[in-house]
């Protein structure tokens, strides 16, 4: 069937095969089928050759296949998975029907759509030979939804069904974990570089120039085989007459510098007007960048028609937004620059770097800030950015991050900071790494004895919050160890200390309570409880939190027969937290949230939809997670398998819970 979406059918479409080409019989090898091969990566910077060598390889291969272009407007889940829907349909007929109603409007549930397009292509392999997916420029695809999407949908994908990728750079999928499965084969731009051989192809037979061979053994040296500088030097002889050109010197007509990439972007600053070629020097240390922030570093004005300059001249810059407020530049024409500017002006770099953090601060954006100060390599002000906000990010959902930023930190300046030891216990306990809290726990509480015998300066408010957080880090480990009691207690006697101070933690206090009342029965405490933990959440912004309340509130809701208002629960809380979570970063998943919305589309007998809420648990099954959601967890798919007929899964599952 065609799709109904309003498609550009172009993008379907794969390069026309130009038989002048270099053909590329070793790499046209390497493409080849290969049992239990899922996905090919191709991956190199721009002027490799990746997208000729794959309309190369689909010219000779007899396989099926389907070709999608992204460009940068794809990088929206549902556009992406649209568009890749498109693609199937235009090469397999009558596909995907259920995929396309689920992705119809705004509203589309994309998760059950994916779903729907595995099932979908498992039942077409059982019937056809092999299939191949060719997903060109992936490194359009950074938005961590539509990654997070694709490689569940890659994990899934049947044998006979591969994905050909090509991209600028490697993904942010998990290749490593699927590579130990040997499911990846990659060609990188090692492999993708010509061969002195293929050089003097290109540049003799295909540019059809009169180079001698000590000019190609000359580019091929310096070039290295990046077929984009070979071409380039090769544009260079054109407008000299052939006779004369082998009489060209090889420094016209490229640099003697070693790395090609210096060489490119020293071509380009070049040819830039002064203001440009500085803007882009010194606006490279920043990892996203927009006017405003610019303007600020810079000490300038103007910043936004610079940048509009640039994304017009494709000067290496990808707009974040459809507003293009914020953009990027391209990671190896930034780092390159920064290579520049490092070296010829580092105490400027430096200047500019702080300048931008403190924009970054004043503007409330941490996480951008961090990431400077890391690269700065400032450990001293990147604890006192993880003091002052890491709280928040971790209730954010970066908790991962905060992990990762505080093993960057000296050991010997981490252990003298009770707030960043706190720190790193808040992001072990999301991280579900229970079982080394403990100990994190006792060295804390000993350094605050410490510094007290010292006469070590710690305000009186910041020693409350820090007995607090204790107190309550305590509760939920008795909890998960089964004692409620002390748990209970513990929470009862933080809730009284939080009234005494300004530390945000009145929704965590809460959620435990609720987790408490819940344990034995008293349902009515529960959803008092887990009410106030959403209202406070909302007003201290811990997304986790209220992700966690509203699930376990719509757990309960749906044993009370109440399933529409479970489900309005739900809904109406992720949709709070989509409003204010930042959509590039991991989206965050609550055991209780997932099991009950899937528990409430089984009930309503929409298979696929309950599934595509149950998936993405599965992962902690095999990764490890606490002993009281794994039940949960295993519970749900079990009544997900009794609906379907499944009785001997269902079994296992609940098996399992026992």
């Amino acid at each position: 069937m065609s799709p109904t979406f309003n498609l550009l059918k172009t993008k379907f479409l794969s390069p026309p095969y130009n038989p002048s080409s270099i053909l590329r019989k070793h790499l046209l090898e390497r493409l080849e089928l290969r049992s239990g091969r899922k996905l090919v990566l191709v991956s190199a910077p721009a002027g490799y050759g990746k997208t000729t060598l794959v309309s190369q390889w689909l010219h000779h291969s007899k396989s099926k296949h389907c070709w999608l272009s992204l460009d940068q407007n794809d990088n929206q889940a549902l556009r992406f998975w649209r568009y890749f829907l498109g693609a199937l349909q235009s090469s397999i007929s009558e596909f995907g029907e259920e995929a396309q109603t689920l992705l119809r409007d705004d509203s589309a549930h994309i998760e059950g759509a994916v779903t729907s397009i595995i099932n979908e292509l498992n039942e077409w392999a059982s019937h056809n030979e092999h299939l191949d997916i060719v997903l060109d420029d992936f490194h359009n695809i950074d938005s961590k939804e539509c990654l997070n999407q694709f490689a569940y949908f890659v994990d899934f994908l049947p044998p006979s069904v591969q994905i050909i990728i090509t991209c600028r750079f490697e993904p942010s999928l998990p290749i490593s974990r699927w590579s130990v499965k040997n499911w990846v084969d990659q060609i990188q731009s090692s492999d993708l570089a010509f061969s002195i051989e293929e050089s003097k192809a290109f540049l003799l037979d295909y540019m059809n120039l009169s180079l001698s061979d000590a000019q190609v053994d000359s580019l091929f040296a310096s070039s290295e085989g990046w077929i984009a500088a070979l071409q380039l030097a090769a544009l260079s002889a054109v407008s000299t007459p052939k006779a004369d050109q082998s009489l060209i010197s090889v420094d016209r007509l490229l640099s003697d510098d070693r790395h090609l990439s210096e060489y490119i972007v020293s071509e380009i600053l070049s040819q830039q007007p002064q203001n440009v070629s500085d803007f882009l020097l010194r606006s490279s240390c920043l990892l996203r960048l927009n006017a405003q922030l610019c303007d600020s570093m810079l000490n300038i004005q103007g910043s936004a028609k610079i940048l509009d300059h640039l994304y017009r001249a494709n000067l290496f810059i990808t707009p974040l937004d459809n507003e293009h407020s914020w953009y990027r530049y391209h990671e190896m024409f930034r780092e390159s620059l920064l290579r520049k500017i490092k070296v010829e002006q580092p105490t400027l770099l430096e200047t500019l770097q702080k300048s931008a953090i403190e924009w970054l601060v004043t503007h409330e954006q941490a996480h951008e800030a961090i990431e400077q100060v890391v690269q700065l390599q400032d450990w001293d002000l990147l604890i006192q950015l993880l003091e002052k906000n890491g709280n928040n990010l971790i209730h954010e959902g970066h908790h991962l991050l905060v992990l990762e930023w505080l093993r960057k930190v000296p050991e010997k300046l981490f252990s003298q900071s009770p707030r960043a030891i706190m720190l790193k216990i808040w992001a072990l306990f999301f991280s579900n790494k229970i079982e080394v809290i403990a100990p994190l726990l006792e060295e804390l509480e000993l350094l605050i004895d410490k510094q007290r015998l010292l006469c070590i300066e710690t305000s009186a408010s910041e020693l409350i919050d820090l007995h607090s957080e204790i107190s309550l880090i305590r509760a939920y480990l008795a909890r998960s160890q089964s004692d409620l009691k002390s748990a209970g207690q513990l929470t009862k006697d933080v809730l009284k200390e939080l009234d005494t101070t300004k530390m945000p933690l009145k929704s965590v206090t809460y959620y435990g309570i609720g987790l408490d009342s819940f344990a034995v029965g008293d349902l009515e405490s529960a959803e008092a409880a887990l009410s106030e933990a959403i209202e406070h959440g909302k007003r201290e912004k811990k997304y986790t939190t209220v992700l966690s309340s509203s699930g376990l509130l719509g757990w309960i809701y749906f044993y009370q027969g109440n399933l529409e208002k479970a489900l309005e629960t739900g809904i109406i809380n992720q949709q709070w937290i989509d409003s204010y979570h930042d959509s590039s970063q991991p989206r965050i998943i609550s055991c209780w949230q997932n099991s009950a919305l899937a528990l409430i589309y089984t009930e309503k007998a929409e298979f696929t939809i309950a599934q595509s809420y149950i998936n993405p648990l599965l992962r902690h099954l095999e990764i490890g997670t606490e002993p009281g959601q794994h039940i949960i967890i295993q519970y749900t798919q079990a009544m997900l398998y009794f609906a379907q007929g499944k009785y001997v899964d269902a079994i296992e599952c609940l098996d399992d819970a026992w």
